[in-house]
């Protein structure tokens, strides 16, 4: 019989047999998790990170009597993705605000299997079945939301510490389909699109409201390129909301085009999808 050396250990061998409580209709996607031990600082204590996680109980037994103060992490499994709202009093970041503001402009999340973290976040796990690779990025969907993605990474599990506090389960109940709209922010942003689709008519007015933005952002002078590229996608937001421009088309024209100035990826995506998502709350049809 296996000999369990802290709660972290059982917590491992548990999730490496039975893992989370899978959607109905498909139970068997998050049976059976690979594990990992990590510091409390979240650092994986094995080589290769989550490429060296593990379901395996005889590792899993080497790796807690080797390290017994070991917190549990797991590899996030593919067809899962988990949305990791972050808060941190120290720097003020608040993916709560973020997540409600996000919810505002879309519907609430389903209610899903989800942990509470140590510093008072929360990672709500979705399964899926995008026919796209969805997108692993930082505050991909505000500020403090972030996306784990399948195959990717992995995330800390109760009952892991850190020197802020306890992972613990916050919704215990079975993990729950991803709603399209969650998949479609994840998708991935196609860049050099060849043609842009104006939707319901509007097909002049629309291309010369696409053109006219994207020269703002090109000419928009240093110290404010972020800025006028947020003003721009919300106001073009205005016209995918009304039905008149296709987002993908327009974000990845304003994704170029914010490129081109120097701006970083990371920062054009969030900022795009910032202002696209605003000013979709406001639709604006063509006069």
């Amino acid at each position: 019989m296996t000999r369990l050396v802290n709660p972290c250990h059982e917590a491992a061998v548990r999730y490496a047999i039975d893992g989370v409580p899978g959607p109905l209709d498909a139970p068997l996607i998050t049976r059976g998790l690979a594990v990992l031990p990590i510091d409390r600082t979240k650092r994986p204590l094995v080589p290769h990170g989550f490429n060296s996680a593990t379901d395996d109980l005889r590792q899993i037994d080497s790796w807690w009597w080797r390290y017994p103060d070991a917190g549990v992490a797991v590899a996030v499994p593919p067809g899962i993705v988990i949305i990791d709202v972050d808060v941190d009093q120290e720097t003020g970041l608040d993916g709560e605000a973020s997540l409600r503001e996000l919810e505002a402009g879309h519907e609430p999340l389903p209610m899903t299997y989800t942990v509470a973290t140590p510093r008072g976040g929360r990672h709500f796990w979705y399964a899926h079945r995008a026919p796209w690779e969805l997108r692993q990025k930082a505050s991909i969907l505000g500020p403090g939301i972030d996306s784990r993605v399948g195959g990717k990474s992995f995330i800390g599990m109760p009952p892991s510490r850190t020197d802020r506090g306890e992972y613990s389960v916050h919704t215990r109940t079975r993990i729950e389909w991803a709603p399209g709209w969650l998949l479609e922010l994840l998708r991935p942003i196609e860049r050099h699109v060849a043609h842009l689709r104006v939707l319901h008519g509007g097909r002049g007015y629309g291309a010369a409201a696409l053109a006219g933005e994207v020269q703002r952002v090109c000419q928009a002078p240093q110290g404010q390129r972020n800025d006028s590229l947020y003003r721009s996608a919300a106001r073009l937001g205005e016209l995918v909301g009304a039905g008149v421009l296709d987002a993908r088309s327009v974000a990845a024209r304003l994704l170029d085009a914010a490129l081109s100035i120097g701006l970083s990826e990371h920062e054009a995506e969030s900022t795009i999808t910032s202002g696209m998502r605003t000013g979709m709350t406001q639709p604006r049809g063509v006069p």
